[in-house]
């Protein structure tokens, strides 16, 4: 992903939240990977994942926000992703905010854009942020990825309510051998499952701590001094 995906008039280039957050995160695990394939390979891999990526966040955007006919043919690819999506919310009392969900940010003094993938109230815990996530793992950048959406929309002023959550929901392909052991696998990881679905769901939920917001800033701090982006 590039660093940037906006430019203001002036041709001052704006840092994205997802570009910031990978700081977080020790890349020598994808290094090591990446090693191990030819340039075209790891490339091909990459354009791969990063389009099925897209596709399925289109997908679960048209199937749970569109107020349009939405894309039948995305939505009919994808239909387990929506689903399941779509099970998670009830089941955890989440309820989506159409109006701030998958809309972009643009903060002009920070020069930081973001565009979170939902915004939500869940019941029990007040309202927050969550991101779609369709990798095999967890990484703790895609916490600091969502509290800097979160820190974001709190500087709109606009915003009448307190963010007091985050989350990752990670999409996960199923594979098992039968159908006892699938169910014996879900419980021990806490996965949300849905009955003849080919799609899995785990959550990864943090309250949202001053700490995490100083990670998030401290995370900005550094891309700036690298001076990968010019400020």
């Amino acid at each position: 992903m590039s660093h940037t995906d906006y430019t203001d008039s002036s041709g001052n280039d704006y840092l994205h939240v997802s570009a910031i957050s990978k700081v977080a995160d020790d890349p020598t695990g994808l290094i090591k990977w990446a090693k191990k394939l030819t340039e075209k390979e790891a490339d091909d891999i990459y354009e791969k994942r990063t389009k099925e990526g897209q596709e399925i966040h289109s997908a679960l955007k048209d199937f749970l926000f569109s107020v349009n006919v939405p894309d039948v043919s995305l939505v009919s690819r994808y239909a387990p992703y929506c689903e399941i999506a779509d099970h998670w919310a009830q089941v955890t009392d989440v309820t989506f905010d159409e109006d701030l969900s998958e809309k972009s940010i643009i903060d002009h003094e920070l020069r930081i854009t973001a565009t979170p993938d939902f915004v939500a109230e869940r019941k029990g815990y007040g309202v927050g942020v969550g991101d779609w996530k369709t990798g095999s793992n967890f990484y703790h950048s895609q916490i600091i990825q969502v509290v800097g959406y979160a820190y974001l929309l709190g500087r709109n002023k606009s915003l009448n309510f307190p963010l007091e959550w985050v989350t990752i929901v990670r999409f996960d392909k199923l594979k098992a051998s039968s159908e006892k052991t699938f169910i014996k696998e879900l419980k021990r990881t806490r996965k949300f499952y849905l009955k003849d679905c080919a799609i899995a769901i785990e959550e990864r939920q943090e309250k949202i701590t001053p700490k995490l917001i100083d990670i998030f800033l401290h995370c900005y701090d550094v891309v700036k001094f690298r001076k990968e982006i010019i400020l």
